[in-house]
């Protein structure tokens, strides 16, 4: 994400300050530092829901950006599918609703050892949340799915490709900047800093 700093000139030598490489690399900073810490994990759960929230603070930065651009709603969903459904995992940990009265769920990554969907009731995975997680509109048909279960798995998405996707939208992103002059230009009006590094003259 550094490299949205020579999208704006902002290693030219010059004046010139934007803040959107330093924000974004700031995030991604966080993500890494998480992920140097992989010995300590332990539990499915809990470690899948601090790597999501992660991912999903950089997904609402990126939403900005999108906003502020205009980018349209129908080339978001082709090239950053991704993003969306981190969001509908982020809504799952952020937002329960009626997973909150199931009993003592297993949760599982996409290729695990162990894990067989016949074995289960009901399997929350990604198309799960995608459906469910994405609004109120289906809170009650939830609640009757999901009320006093005792046979629930949550299917997380495989980490490693889940990651590497992240990372391509993360390119497909600073390129789709890099490479769009007109994006270019209404995002330097909103955040670039002319004479950040200057020392202003005495006059």
């Amino acid at each position: 994400m550094c490299d949205l700093h020579d999208c704006f000139g902002s290693n030219d030598g010059g004046c010139r300050h934007n803040c959107l490489g330093c924000n974004f690399a700031g995030v991604t900073g966080w993500i890494q530092r998480f992920l140097f810490r992989h010995a300590q994990f332990q539990d499915v759960h809990e470690v899948f829901a601090d790597f999501i929230i992660k991912l999903y603070l950089l997904v609402e930065r990126i939403y900005v950006i999108f906003d502020v651009v205009g980018l349209p709603r129908e080339y978001r969903e082709r090239h950053f599918r991704i993003l969306q459904d981190v969001h509908k995992w982020a809504n799952f940990f952020k937002h329960p609703k009626a997973f909150i009265l199931v009993h003592h769920p297993k949760c599982f990554f996409v290729g695990m050892a162990g894990f067989n969907r016949a074995d289960y009731t009901v399997v929350i995975d990604q198309e799960f949340v995608n459906t469910y997680y994405a609004g109120t509109d289906n809170n009650h048909k939830l609640t009757e799915l999901l009320k006093n279960q005792t046979k629930v798995a949550v299917l997380f998405p495989d980490p490693l490709t889940l990651t590497r996707e992240f990372c391509h939208a993360l390119g497909e992103f600073v390129k789709m900047i890099r490479e769009n002059a007109v994006y270019r230009e209404v995002l330097a009006v909103r955040s670039s800093y002319e004479n950040y590094f200057c020392t202003p003259t005495a006059s």
